[in-house]
């Protein structure tokens, strides 16, 4: 299995690239996404691909994302999806975007890729959506645990700076953390423990 080729860019056209590597000129198709970001033969570009084997044809298609990869490979386990077609979903908007069409069943937005009807729209939907939820939970999670961790680290600062000690001002923070969404709240409330 080809799952990622670094090379130069030896030609591009709409549908897919010519990428020099290890001396073989290898065609890699790709969505309009990826093909905008490439801009000039020469470039030197990194691709991570998959490989379609069917009767009488093998083809590459390769993305500058491992995770718009990963959407392309759960598009084409739903029943009537081919690679190509899955290149039309994502053509659509960016990965992320297509994640969260199907994670609100947005049905509009995935008859926007062209050769996708209603009926395959639901059918993504309905096969794909449970795991895009999941995967939209986690996101929002991650980045309330990350927004959490920089006010905290800020208010444990700012409280250093008034003349209290690193533990005391972690210990004053943790004790409320996530309670509060700005550093003010945080130092304040934070203030008011210390004191006591």
């Amino acid at each position: 299995m080809i799952s990622y080729l670094q090379g130069k860019i030896l030609q591009k056209n709409d549908k897919a690239v010519i990428l020099l590597a290890g001396s073989i000129g290898w065609q890699v198709f790709c969505n309009q996404h990826t093909l905008d970001k490439i801009k000039q033969n020469g470039e030197l570009v990194k691709l991570y691909t998959f490989l379609s084997v069917q009767e009488y044809q093998m083809s590459l298609f390769g993305f500058l994302d491992h995770q718009e990869l990963e959407l392309f490979e759960k598009l084409i386990q739903v029943n009537g999806v081919g690679p190509r077609m899955a290149l039309n979903v994502l053509d659509c908007a960016n990965w992320s975007a297509v994640e969260q069409a199907i994670a609100s069943s947005d049905e509009k937005f995935l008859c926007q890729a062209k050769g996708v009807g209603q009926k395959l729209a639901q059918k993504i939907i309905v096969e794909l959506k449970p795991e895009m939820v999941v995967l939209a939970s986690a996101k929002t999670k991650s980045q309330l645990t990350t927004g959490n961790s920089d006010i905290n680290t800020a208010a444990t600062e700012a409280l250093m700076a008034l003349g209290y000690k690193k533990a005391e001002a972690q210990g004053a923070v943790r004790q409320i953390s996530g309670k509060f969404k700005n550093v003010d709240e945080v130092v304040r409330e934070a203030l008011r423990i210390l004191g006591s």
